[in-house]
């Protein structure tokens, strides 16, 4: 079994949301853990995303989820 797995470091893209915000809103919304770029200073502009859980396509599903509702912009150009 791998020891570790991968991981994106994303910037956030909307400048009136922060990483914290996003990190907060995602967990309390979907269940779904991000880490703001603020714990290893570095801003307030990236989320880390880890890709090492059992649940892993669970959580992606959540994520898109999370976006489309909170975002309906992306859902219109993800359509098309």
């Amino acid at each position: 079994m791998p020891s570790s797995g991968m991981i994106l470091f994303l910037e956030i893209i909307p400048k009136w949301l922060s990483a914290s915000m996003l990190s907060d809103d995602i967990r309390e919304k979907k269940s779904v853990m991000l880490l703001p770029s603020t714990v290893y200073e570095h801003g307030d502009r990236h989320v880390r995303m880890g890709f090492g859980r059992k649940n892993m396509k669970e959580a992606l599903v959540n994520f898109e989820s999370y976006l489309t509702e909170s975002f309906p912009l992306l859902q219109s150009k993800h359509q098309k």
